[in-house]
Formats: structure tokens, sequence, C-alpha cells
């Protein structure tokens, strides 16, 4: 299991969804606004007969760090690297790897050894072949990076790799980790091209001049606000598309334009410098209706979440969750707060998740909710529902701490507070400074707080429920044995059915006893400019998927 300091992780938690940008290259499948799809075909003078080659696709980026994809830390260049680079796996919608630049990989019995294939097709765009070499070149910039790399923790668990021969690489584990595939899915980058060099100078000539295997080639020019990108002949991934009998990718140039700050990045867009503008949450609703923009929706990583203290006497009884769950009706607070920038959930899961089923546990009903209270002991009195606990008087009367400066977690904790006290339950909205918040959380000196995190590649979730962990964001201070049995058959057992019914039976546990109750995801989306057609299907995973099968009709 990845272990995070308390410390790093509750920073992470507060500060991440206050972020407008998802500080990695890594998308359930997107969903078209229709709407605004259908008024953009409506409007269109041009004719869209399908598939065709050629045209040119305006980016946006602000000024790169570093155009080596595995040093750079700014969203934007990774965004467009990922169109020069490929990874050894790549993620689908459903969060299921599958083959890149490996096409095969094997494991031994007790997990601890895993074999990648690297596909024998595959060609730098200086046409040098690639080889097993080139990735543990990769690995060796990765744990030599410090923390110049996004992608360390993505081998923390590996003890020693080599290269086996030309075409195998072999990783040895510290401990089995059947989502090793999954965190392979970083960007792959040249040994031979840096020989000789520091590849750790981030602006380089060669780092900023960037060879890699994927679908598009940088190509080296005189500009100073930009970058310019073409398609690669000698991809591995070029094949005849079977109904239009063009080859992919279609688009034959990808222009990167250089702005001074994110900030320009929707005046580019609007002014029409740029064709594709990438929103969080709901920057994108502003663009509802508009017929010159399509958009499609995508769930992003960003999880909210209610931690309640399992300290308190009254929260500590399982009932008292259960109708926190019942009363809440999480559409409604969304439709009121946020409507249709989020999507309702339970688990720090991707809803699309190929390893969980994403059942709802609870429906909304307040009646349900009072009786599972009556039914446990408590009582109604004029002031409020009580119960006696060892010998004292606790009522149901709770406070949540909320960021003072994330308003839209106020206003939905304000929302979800009207809604518990009509089942009898009194919620007191606080809101507090980051400091305090943090100071509060470390002494457990709370009833519930309102938090958020970014979800990680792997779906594991053992950094919130797993009471063996050392670290990590058990703040609700969670233990159960069964749990943690499960949690450890998911990464350690290599059947994916066992996998997915340890997930779900651990998910029927975790529905009963609500350490967390999970809010929603908020949702992202992806604007294009009308002229931009095809298989445009961003997810959480990669926000230009499918750019191969965009096109620009005639």
């Amino acid at each position: 299991m990845r272990k995070l300091c308390f410390f790093t992780a509750l920073i992470i938690m507060l500060l991440s969804l206050s972020s407008c940008s998802e500080a990695d290259n890594s998308g359930g499948m997107g969903t078209q606004d229709s709407g605004t799809a259908l008024a953009a075909e409506a409007n269109d003078n041009v004719v869209d007969k399908g598939p065709v080659k050629g045209g040119v696709v305006n980016l946006f980026t602000t000024k790169p760090d570093s155009l080596n994809p595995i040093l750079t830390k700014n969203i934007f260049v990774q965004n467009f690297t990922g169109f020069i680079f490929d990874g050894m796996v790549r993620l689908d919608e459903n969060q299921r790897p599958t083959p890149a630049l490996c096409d095969t990989w094997s494991v031994s019995d007790d997990g601890l050894i895993w074999t990648f294939h690297v596909r024998e097709n595959a060609m730098w765009h200086n046409n040098v072949s690639l080889t097993a070499e080139d990735i543990k070149f990769t690995f060796d910039v990765i744990q030599n990076s410090r923390s110049e790399s996004v992608y360390r923790d993505n081998i923390s668990n590996i003890a020693v790799y080599t290269a086996v021969d030309r075409n195998s690489f072999r990783i040895f584990l510290k401990a089995p980790d059947y989502f090793i595939p999954e965190r392979m899915t970083f960007p792959i980058v040249p040994a031979g091209y840096y020989q000789g060099e520091d590849v750790f100078v981030k602006t380089s000539d060669k780092n900023m001049l960037p060879v890699g295997t994927g679908p598009y080639k940088f190509i080296k020019s005189q500009r100073t606000d930009g970058y310019r990108l073409i398609s690669n002949d000698l991809w591995w991934g070029l094949r005849e598309d079977k109904n239009s009998g063009l080859q992919i990718p279609y688009i034959n140039e990808i222009d990167i334009n250089i702005y001074d700050s994110p900030k320009d990045e929707f005046v580019a867009f609007q002014e029409g410098n740029i064709d594709i503008a990438v929103a969080d949450r709901g920057d994108f609703s502003k663009y509802s209706g508009r017929p010159d923009i399509t958009t499609r929706k995508y769930q992003s990583r960003d999880f909210e979440f209610i931690a309640f203290n399992l300290d308190n006497p009254a929260l500590k009884d399982k009932a008292v969750r259960q109708a926190i769950a019942l009363a809440t009706d999480k559409a409604r607070i969304i439709n009121d707060v946020i409507p249709g920038q989020a999507v309702a959930a339970e688990l720090p899961v991707n809803p699309n998740a190929w390893i969980f089923d994403n059942p709802v546990s609870y429906l909304p009903d307040k009646s349900k909710a009072r009786d599972i209270l009556m039914q446990n002991g408590w009582k109604q009195s004029a002031a409020g529902m009580y119960k006696s606990i060892d010998g004292k008087r606790v009522t149901l009367n709770f406070t949540i701490i909320v960021n003072e400066f994330n308003e839209i977690r106020y206003r939905a904790a304000v929302k979800l507070g009207e809604q518990l006290r009509e089942a009898g339950i009194n919620i007191e909205v606080k809101r507090i400074d980051w400091d305090e918040e943090f100071r509060l959380i470390k002494s457990r000196k709370f009833d519930m707080v309102f938090l958020g995190c970014r979800i990680s590649s792997v779906p594991d979730i053992s950094f919130m429920y797993a009471s063996l962990q050392t670290g990590g964001m058990n703040i609700a201070n969670y233990k159960n044995p069964l749990v943690d049995a499960c949690l450890e058959r998911i990464i350690t057992n290599g059947d994916e059915k066992v996998r997915r019914e340890a997930f779900n039976e651990m998910h029927k546990v975790l529905s009963d006893e609500i350490p967390y109750m999970g809010m929603y995801f908020y949702n992202n989306a992806v604007l294009y400019n009308r002229k931009i057609r095809g298989d445009m299907k961003p997810c959480v995973w990669d926000r230009f998927n499918d750019i191969t099968r965009w096109y620009i009709p005639g």
C-alpha cells in the first residue's frame, strides 16, 4: 500500500481542488452537451462528409519549464507532449490498462516479477528503433530526478529493474502489486538521444527539441511564440481506418501557441486563436448553448466528501451515520449549488472503473432516516434528538467545518445542513482558515469536515480506508479488519474476478458503516471549435483521447 505522510496528504487534500488544473498528464466516458452540439451542426456552413486528411489545430500553452515530459510540471506541456511521446501502457475510459509501447506483459506467481515486452515496430522520430534500454533510461531519469518528476510515486515499489534483452524489460517489486500496469503510463524518453548529455538540465537544447514515438513529431523552427507538430508517418499505431479508408491520424499539423498566463486560455479560445480549451468545473457552463462550440463533459479526478470523526460519541454510532446518508439528497445539493457541474458519488473511485459496479447505497428518505435513529435508541425532544451513552446525554448536534476559501463547499454544506435538520439532526456550518482546519483535524477536535481529494490513476482506496496504514488520509480513524483484508486482496491477487468481488464486498461493508460520506465528483469539459469533428471522447485519464481520429471537414 502506498504510504503518504499525514501532513503532506492533508495539504494535498485541502489545496488540490482550489487549483484550476491537474498536475499530471493523465481522464468515465465523456458525455456531450447535446444542445451545444446540435446547435453547432445546425449553424455550420461546412458540409461534413466524414473524415478527411489534413488541417491544422491550434492549442494553448504557457511558457514551458521543459519539453522533457518526465521533468515538466506544466500541465499544458504535459498535454501536448502526450502527442509526441507514448507510455508503456495507457488507460482506457474504464481505467483498464491497455497496450502502448509494450504490447504484452506477464507476472510471476508471487506477483513480484513483471516482464514487459517492448513493441517491435515502434520507432523514435529520429528513425531509431525503440528498445528496452530506452525504458530503463526513463526509469533512471525518474528515480534520479528527486522532486523534479511527477512520476516518482509510480515506481516507488520497484526494488530493481533491468533491460533483459532488446525487447524485454523486467521489474522486481518490493511487495506484490497487481496495479503495476496502471502505474506504467508515464512517457518513455530515448536513451540514445541523450547520450553524453545531462538530461536534468531542463531547458537544454535536447530537452527543448523532444524526440518521441507518438503520432505527432516536433519540428524545429525559428518560432519564439510557439511550436509546430506534424503527423508521424512512422508511428507504430499508424493504420487504415476501416470506415474511411484513410490512415490515422487525420489531422496533419498541431500548432502550439505560447501565452503568458493560464488565464489567457479562454480569451484566446473566444478570439479563435486556439481551437480547444480544457475547462475545469464551472468554467464550461458559461459556454452552454454556443453554436460555435462543441462541449464534451467528463468526470474529473476531484472527489468531495464528508469525513466523520468516529471518536465522537454520537457519530461512533453507525445508525447516526446511516441516518445522515439517508437524509442527504446529493442530486438536489448538486442541482442547487453547482447544476451540471458534478456527479453524485460514494467512493473515491472513478464511477466508470472496471473494478467497481458503482451501485447506489442510499436513496434520500428522511422518514427512513428518523426510523433508523428511533430503532437504535435515539429519542425526540423539543431540543432535538438525544440518547444516553455511557451515562451521558448525547444529542445530534454537530458542526461541519469548511475551508473559508472554498465557497462551493460552504454552500453545499449549508444545503446539507438544511436537509439533515429535516431528519432531526442539527448542523452548524463553520468556516475556518486552512491552519485552523488543519489543527482541528490533527487534534481530532471536530465532528464532521467537508474535504476533497484527487484520486489516483490506480483504483486503490487504501489511502483513505486502511486501518493498517501509518499515513494517508484516514481522517475518520476508521478501522475494519475485513476492509483491510479486501484492500490487500485487491492489490495482491492477480485474478481480475477475485479483485472485483473483493472490491464489491468491501463496498457493501463501507456502505453499511459509512466512515466517510462521498458527495460528488466534479465534472470537467473540453471545448472545441466547431470545425473539429470526429471521435472527441475526453476522459479523466486523457483529455485529448483519440486525437488521431479527429478531423477537419474541407
